[in-house]
């Protein structure tokens, strides 16, 4: 099956979810951002994408 990801980037939390191509929602996980330091930032959302 086929399976699209979402990222929302914001400056307290980065949300990232596993969606199924009918727009259900598989697996969601907000963790905190640090907005100040973008290599930091980067960091957060690979590493968010990647435990999906």
């Amino acid at each position: 099956m086929k399976k699209l990801i979402g990222v929302d980037i914001g400056g307290t939390k980065v949300a990232v979810g596993l969606i199924s191509p009918n727009g259900e929602v598989l697996e969601e996980l907000i963790v905190p951002s640090d907005g100040t330091n973008r290599e930091k930032m980067f960091e957060i959302v690979v590493a968010a994408i990647q435990s999906l």
